[in-house]
């Protein structure tokens, strides 16, 4: 435990991993905002803990849909758990491209008449990407040790807030730059959603963005809904909170693993038994010689 719990706040310590290792999807209907371990934290706890074997396997396959069976298991003790994934072989448009028929349509949450449209090979494969790493990450976090998880989880926090605070501006740079380069979301629209010019971003804000942008990488939601979503609730000071309750609990067990640890290599004094005793011998000592040697008659 202590090896892969070291391995990982050793990842969770490097910004460009702790940049992905955290998502965070806005509030919605009157919910609060949610978090949790990406896709990438998952996948690099999984290789820390070690003697992890992750299989996927096609179990259906039909003109519509294709079902998947993705299964982590942990070879040291035999524990598994295996969640079915689904894959609709269609996508939706707003729009039809010249002759293209639609096999059907829907009024989607925002009240837009959607087409559902007869997915591409790549598209098939992206969907069953994105949909077979959620599983991994579902049947991922069920394996792992939670105190394991929570830990890294708060380094991966310090590691966020530490780095917006050293250098505001430049931070908040690097991430209008991450937004517009990977996802084609561009500076203005950062700015809509702030409220205010992205070079006055405070830290909490810094790690807020951070942790949409890991959200809309591994597929949990699009930037359309984040913009919806604008002044429903907290921003960033959520994700201190999600985790300052059990702040002091980790650093308690951490530090009491390390004790029994260090106990465990300590090794127990030799005692020289053929060694001659040195100095008087105690009152208590004589007197239990004395009842000795009285209970069996010896002088």
């Amino acid at each position: 435990f202590l090896q892969a719990l070291q391995k990982l706040t050793d990842d969770c310590k490097r910004p460009a991993f702790a940049k992905t290792a955290i998502y965070r999807l806005p509030p919605r209907g009157g919910n609060k905002a949610i978090e949790g371990p990406s896709v990438r934290f998952v996948e690099a706890a999984l290789r820390a803990w070690k003697n992890v074997s992750v299989q996927t396997s096609v179990t259906f396959e039909g003109p519509t849909e294709r079902h998947i069976k993705v299964e982590v298991c942990d070879l040291e003790d035999n524990t598994s758990y295996d969640l079915a994934v689904v894959v609709k072989k269609t996508v939706e448009r707003k729009k039809l491209r010249d002759g293209q028929d639609a096999i059907g349509e829907r009024t989607n949450s925002y009240g837009e008449v959607v087409y559902i449209v007869e997915a591409t090979d790549d598209e098939v494969q992206q969907k069953q990407g994105v949909l077979v790493s959620k599983a991994i990450r579902t049947t991922g976090l069920r394996l792992l040790p939670g105190d394991l998880v929570e830990a890294a989880v708060l380094q991966v926090y310090e590691t966020l807030r530490d780095g917006a605070k050293a250098n505001p501006l430049d931070e908040a740079r690097k991430v209008a730059d991450a937004f517009k380069a990977d996802l084609k979301i561009t500076a203005e629209r950062l700015e809509k959603y702030l409220g205010h010019s992205v070079e006055t971003c405070s830290p909490d804000e810094i790690v807020d963005l951070r942790l949409i942008y890991a959200a809309i990488k591994d597929g949990e939601l699009k930037w359309a809904e984040i913009e919806s979503s604008k002044g429903d609730g907290e921003r960033a000071e959520a994700a201190a909170e999600k985790v300052g309750g059990v702040k002091e609990k980790i650093r308690a067990k951490r530090d009491e693993a390390r004790t029994k640890k260090a106990e465990a290599k300590t090794e127990p004094p030799i005692v020289d038994v053929t060694a001659e005793p040195t100095g008087a011998p105690s009152k208590a000592a004589e007197a239990d010689a004395a009842d000795s040697m009285a209970q069996f008659n010896l002088p």
